[in-house]
């Protein structure tokens, strides 16, 4: 996973292989390993930008995961598995404009999570809803739920630059009608990322999303 997240395809490809060599005769173990190789190779598009191998991936194993998470044996103790597969889907829903099926997904797992099971990863996926219903267009939605959020993350003393920053450029772009300045936001945003991306706790934020590149897209569109 590293591998992929600093693009150093040789190397992935390399120990990837020798994972797919991993037949264990244990049911559940199988199972495990089956669901961390379609995560490994899904995030292996996701980082190179290949969203049409993505896509075609998860598609392909659809059935076989969906069997996998909803094996008990298995959903109790692989949360954050799944949650990467999870982001790496909007992901794709996002970059592609299927933003009615990343709005499903994000929805699906509110409605099922909560803040106690993977905190960065709840935190992540609320902030990712406010994008998504900003791409809806539903903004007064997007305003209501960005103080909603605020409360929260104040309530839970998680308000950090990188949520700041996120929150920021929600309010900047719901208040503007502008298509310049809404551009030129999201540049801003994007030079933002990149300053954070330096530091070391705030770089985990953009760990199971990459806002640096969803951002860098905006402003070009």
């Amino acid at each position: 996973l590293i591998y992929n997240k600093h693009w150093d395809i040789n190397k992935f490809q390399s120990q990837y292989q020798k994972l797919l060599l991993l037949k264990p005769s244990n049911p559940t173990l199988l199972k495990q390993i089956q669901l961390r190789n379609h995560l490994l190779l899904l995030n292996h598009y996701v980082s190179n930008h290949e969203l049409e191998l993505a896509l075609k991936t998860i598609k392909k194993d659809a059935t076989v995961i969906s069997e996998i998470i909803n094996d008990p044996q298995i959903n109790s103790i692989m949360v954050t598995e799944f949650n990467y597969i999870l982001f790496d889907k909007i992901y794709v829903c996002m970059l592609m404009e299927k933003f009615e099926k990343a709005n499903k997904l994000i929805h699906d797992f509110l409605n099922t999570s909560n803040y106690s099971t993977k905190a960065d990863h709840y935190i992540l996926a609320r902030i990712l809803h406010l994008f998504i219903q900003l791409e809806l267009k539903h903004y007064d939605y997007v305003l209501n739920e960005t103080r909603n959020l605020v409360r929260f993350l104040k309530e839970k003393q998680r308000l950090y630059e990188f949520e700041k920053s996120c929150i920021d450029v929600i309010y900047l772009i719901t208040n503007e009608s502008k298509q310049k300045a809404v551009t030129d936001i999201w540049k801003n945003f994007e030079e933002k990322l990149i300053a954070l991306s330096q530091k070391e706790f705030e770089r985990n934020a953009m760990f199971s999303f990459n806002f640096i590149r969803w951002a860098n897209l905006k402003s070009k569109s």
